[in-house]
C-alpha cells in the first residue's frame, strides 16, 4: 500500500470478566483493562453519555461487547460501546467538499474497500457560484449560518443514499473525513471566515483538531 492503513477509530470486541468478591473493579476500569490488554492505550476517557450507561451495556450483554476507539492527541477514547461482537461493522466516510461539487465515499475501516460513492452540487452554489460571493453573503446577517446549514444537509442527505447503497446503518460510520479549500472547510465548521478575504487574509485556523460529528451536524 502506499499509505498504510490506519483508520481514525477501530472496534474492538471484548468478553470482559465480570466482577466477584476477589475483583470488584467498577465497571468503567473493568472494562478499560480489557482494551489495555489487546493494546497500548496508557490514557482512556470515556463520554459522560457511555458511562452512564455502561453498567446495563455490560450486564445486558452478559459482558460481551464491541468498544469503538478513536484517538484524539495521546488519549483513546472510548466513543461508544455496543452489545456483542460488531467489530466487523465499523465504516467511515471519505468527504470532498468542492466549490461546485460534493463527493462521499463510504468506506469498510475494516479492510479499506469503498463500498459506496454519492455525488452532489454544492447547494452554496444559489447563495453564490464563487468563494469571494459566498464570503461576502457570509458577511451579512444569518449569510454564515445558512451556508454552514446548506452543506451539512447536503452531507446528511449524501450519508443516508449511501446507507442505502452500501447496506450499512447510522450506527456503523464511526469517522468521517473532510477535505476541501479553506473556506469550503470554515462553512462546514461554521468558523467565521470574514477575514479570508480581507488583507491580510488571515483564516480563523487551517489545522483542526478531531470534533465529534454531531457538534457539525453530521448524523452518523
Amino acid at each position: 500500500e502506499r499509505f498504510p492503513r490506519n483508520p481514525l477509530t477501530r472496534k474492538l470486541y471484548l468478553e470482559v470478566p465480570p466482577p466477584s468478591l476477589d475483583d470488584n473493579l467498577p465497571d468503567l476500569d473493568r472494562l478499560y483493562r480489557e482494551i489495555r490488554r489487546v493494546m497500548d492505550a496508557p490514557i482512556l476517557q470515556t463520554g459522560l453519555k457511555y458511562i452512564w450507561r455502561v453498567p446495563e451495556i455490560l450486564r445486558e450483554s452478559d459482558w460481551k461487547v464491541t468498544a469503538t476507539l478513536g484517538e484524539r492527541g495521546g488519549t483513546t477514547e472510548v466513543i461508544q460501546i455496543e452489545p456483542g461482537d460488531t467489530s466487523s461493522c465499523n465504516c467511515g466516510l471519505a468527504i470532498d467538499i468542492g466549490t461546485t461539487t460534493v463527493v462521499a465515499h463510504l468506506v469498510d475501516l475494516n479492510t479499506g474497500e469503498t463500498l459506496a460513492t454519492e455525488a452532489a452540487y454544492n447547494p452554496q452554489i444559489q447563495y453564490g457560484e464563487d468563494v469571494i460571493t459566498r464570503l461576502i453573503f457570509a458577511s451579512k446577517g444569518e449569510g454564515q449560518r445558512i451556508l454552514h446549514d446548506a452543506i451539512v444537509g447536503t452531507l446528511n442527505d449524501l450519508i443516508n443514499s449511501l446507507i442505502r447503497e452500501g447496506c450499512s446503518d447510522l450506527h456503523n460510520i464511526t469517522a468521517v473525513t473532510c477535505a476541501g479549500n479553506t473556506t469550503m472547510t470554515h462553512f462546514l465548521i461554521d468558523l467565521n471566515p470574514n477575514y479570508i478575504r480581507l488583507e491580510p487574509y488571515v483564516p480563523a485556523a487551517c489545522q483542526l483538531p478531531p470534533v465529534r460529528a454531531a457538534e457539525v451536524g453530521l448524523r452518523i
